[in-house]
């Protein structure tokens, strides 16, 4: 058997959740991690032996940063807005659960992101101040 045919027998629902997890960057056992399910349970899912149904494909929705509808082929729509389903506070818990799989250089590219992020913004709000 080829690799083509392989992949051909693989269904699309596991095939959109294996490309969304390895475009994040994420393992099997980081995304099990975020979705509250082992890792073995993702391999099962990218394998087709299951498919997450209710609660876990909801939060593996939230963790992939897609709609239920997309990971089940039913729309097109690659990602939905975090504030369609998201409080800021649910948006921490998450944003903290995605930290806790990064590793220290990851963790420590973040940090200087936000750094200049936050410094960019502060120079914005001075300016404005000093306009107005």
């Amino acid at each position: 058997m080829t690799e083509m045919t392989k992949k051909e027998e693989i269904p699309e629902i596991s095939q959109r959740i294996r490309q969304l997890r390895e475009d994040r960057g994420l393992s099997q056992k980081a995304l099990g991690k975020l979705v509250d399910v082992t890792d073995a349970a993702v391999t099962n899912w990218e394998t087709g032996v299951r498919f997450p149904r209710g609660s876990n494909l909801k939060k593996l929705a939230r963790a992939l940063n897609v709609s239920e509808s997309y990971i089940l082929g039913t729309e097109e729509n690659y990602k939905i807005p975090v504030t369609a389903y998201e409080s800021k506070t649910s948006l921490v818990g998450r944003i903290s659960m995605i930290l806790s799989t990064l590793n220290e250089h990851q963790l420590s590219t973040i940090l200087n992101l936000i750094e200049r992020f936050n410094t960019s913004n502060s120079t914005t709000v001075d300016t404005k101040k000093k306009l107005g």
